[in-house]
């Protein structure tokens, strides 16, 4: 029994509530069919008209009570139903988009490899914070060993770097140092790399005129 009341209590207001609505009329439909077997039973038939409109009328309650709890519980239903079509939109939608930014962030583009003296160029994503949206695009040339001079420096840069739009470039040298140009400016700094290819540790700043190289 204290179970019992216990689940009771544990049910919110509004179920409580409609529990209470329908037992109601059960209530009435039992008292009813009770006062109207006693009155049969006296013989009594003022008391057996009396207590046959009193069950006609509370089945009539049940009756409209019963359609209600129907309406309620079909309502209910189809709230739950558009509210788990809309969850399940909403992760679908989720899932497209974290697909595309996995793809977007693992494409890479190439360029010819004759369009300067190290090789391929590599296009990469530049994310935001969150990783889930692309904001820009850096680019990266592996210099497969060959040794940076001035000319090809030169080189490298008005062929790579100049009036490129890329939000940096990097050459680099082993997978660990290299060179980093600021967008497409002609100031480079030097120094070991992290995994987006930015410089990390600065060992020195460069800089790039027509045909010379400054080092501070």
């Amino acid at each position: 029994m204290n179970k019992l009341v216990e689940d009771f209590k544990s049910l919110s207001k509004s179920k409580r509530a409609l529990i209470g609505i329908v037992f109601f009329p059960i209530t009435l439909i039992i008292l009813s069919i009770n006062s109207l077997r006693k009155a049969i039973i006296n013989k009594n038939i003022s008391k057996i008209i009396l207590s046959s409109f009193y069950s006609l009328i509370s089945l009539a309650i049940f009756a409209s009570l019963i359609n209600t709890t129907e309406l309620y519980i079909g309502m209910s239903n189809k709230s739950n139903e558009g509210q788990q079509q809309s969850y399940e939109s909403e992760n679908i939608d989720t899932l497209d988009n974290e697909v595309g930014v996995l793809e977007e962030m693992e494409s890479e583009e190439k360029i010819d490899e004759n369009k300067n003296p190290f090789g391929t160029v590599m296009e990469k994503p530049v994310m935001n914070g969150s990783k889930t949206e692309r904001i820009g695009t850096y680019a990266e040339v592996m210099s497969g060993g060959i040794e940076i001079n001035k000319d090809n420096l030169i080189q490298f840069y008005n062929e790579v770097v100049k009036d490129s739009e890329y939000n940096w470039v990097t050459l680099n040298i082993d997978g660990e140092t290299g060179l980093q140009f600021a967008g497409s400016t002609h100031i480079f700094t030097y120094g070991t790399l992290d995994k987006e290819s930015c410089i990390v540790e600065d060992k020195g700043t460069g800089f790039v005129y027509d045909d010379k190289i400054d080092y501070e």
